[in-house]
């Protein structure tokens, strides 16, 4: 294996390196380091790099400043005109406007952004786990026979996925499993019986990319229970900021037909949704749990105002393709579809849907937290909480009923 890393930050490629080192076949002469793209691009010209780990601010030449331009470029010309491409290419920065502005050119090729952090080793583990599906390490499903009794989901790493690794787990490093997934394995003990978990998030927001994630795990680890944590947008009439929406229906708000009017000659939308439903057993438990005054009162207690008391709610939550952040849409889908929805988000129908139409049906439910209205107001200031929330009231659930339904 060849591993080329192209960064000018010697702290954080020195210590990589190390580590590197540390994982069986690799030796020193697998991997290459170079400060600039004007030395990568003679490397990568030389030679065939299974991995290359890029430096999202890099400069051209040591004698240029770094410019975000010469890692879009350089990645253009790997994609496009380099005759030896990388197997893998990972970028790194610790900027996260710019893992948010570049996220797109990497995940629409099928390749990583990790952000880098003095104090958090994530990146590392991360670097690491991608490092060790290349050299055929991961081990998680040749060597352990056994299904993971619980899968979650998340539609993003931040907030929604970091709230759920937050909790007291016993989480393990993150794995790589299909080339592009990356599993973090958990355990959670309950009377005294442990509960392997596999937490993970999505590339992408929506319903297919979570479809597709669902579909592509569920024979891989074969979880008996299927859940997605995360936030939403809340109807306020029926909810307020930082309440947990437990989703025991769902539908794609947006599938019907478009129609031309004989009458007035405009087009109408006829709707058409597909409902999909949580076992009773999974909805009357979390009744029962949103009477729980003290896990209400841990809710409140992290609440960023003092004025808010979030509550547990079990209802509808539709999903659509869209960010919400106007005055209407929801007004329309209660008008035309049920004016008693709790709200709205776009990934919850999609991991229905491949949980229903799996080889087998693993228990499915979906619970997210309040983060706006999808109004002109919308922002994201209730996101941490939100998500932090639906984490909580998971932990709670998983402590009262889990034994009960596994």
């Amino acid at each position: 294996m060849k591993i080329l890393i192209v960064d000018n930050e010697p702290r954080r490629y020195r210590r990589l390196k190390g580590e590197l080192l540390q994982l069986e076949p690799l030796i020193e002469s697998d991997i290459i380091i170079v400060s600039n793209i004007l030395d990568a691009t003679e490397k990568v010209d030389e030679y065939t790099f299974d991995i290359v780990l890029l430096d999202i601010l890099i400069p051209y030449s040591n004698v240029d400043d770094d410019d975000k331009q010469n890692c879009v470029n350089f990645l253009e010309y790997l994609h496009e005109e380099c005759l030896n491409k990388p197997k893998r290419i990972i970028g790194i920065t610790s900027d996260s406007d710019l893992i948010e502005e570049l996220n797109d050119v990497f995940s629409n090729k099928a390749w990583v952004i990790f952000k880098y952090s003095d104090t958090d080793d994530k990146w590392l583990h991360n670097i690491l786990a991608c490092v060790n599906y290349a050299l055929g390490n991961n081990n998680i499903i040749k060597d352990d026979k056994t299904t993971f009794d619980i899968l979650i989901i998340c539609a993003l790493l931040t907030p929604e996925l970091e709230e759920i690794l937050a909790l007291e787990w016993n989480w393990g490093n993150p794995i790589l499993l299909d080339n592009n997934i990356f599993v973090y394995p958990g355990i959670v003990v309950v009377n005294d019986i442990e509960y392997k978990i596999a937490a993970t998030y999505a590339l992408r927001i929506g319903m297919v990319a979570t479809s597709i994630l669902c579909s592509r795990l569920l024979p891989l680890l074969q979880p008996k229970i299927v859940i997605m944590t995360g936030i939403c947008a809340g109807n306020k009439e029926e909810v307020s900021l930082g309440d947990v929406v437990i989703a025991e229906s769902c539908w794609n708000y947006q599938s019907g037909k478009l129609v031309k009017n004989k009458k007035t000659g405009e087009v109408d939308f006829k709707v058409k949704p597909h409902h999909l439903n949580v076992k009773n057993k999974i909805k009357n438990f979390f009744i029962q749990l949103s009477r729980d005054m003290v896990v209400l009162s841990e809710l409140k207690a992290n609440s960023p105002k003092p004025n808010i008391s979030p509550k547990i709610k079990v209802g509808s939550l539709v999903s659509g393709a869209s960010v919400i952040a106007d005055d209407i849409t929801i007004n329309k889908i209660q008008d035309q579809q049920d004016k008693n929805i709790c709200g709205v988000e776009m990934e919850i129908y999609g991991l229905y849907d491949a949980c229903v139409s799996a080889y087998y049906e693993p228990i499915y439910f979906a619970l997210k937290g309040v983060s706006d209205y999808a109004d002109s107001e919308k922002n994201n200031d209730f996101q941490t909480y939100a998500a932090k929330n639906s984490a909580v009231v998971l932990h709670n659930f998983f402590k009262k009923y889990l034994s009960q339904i596994l």
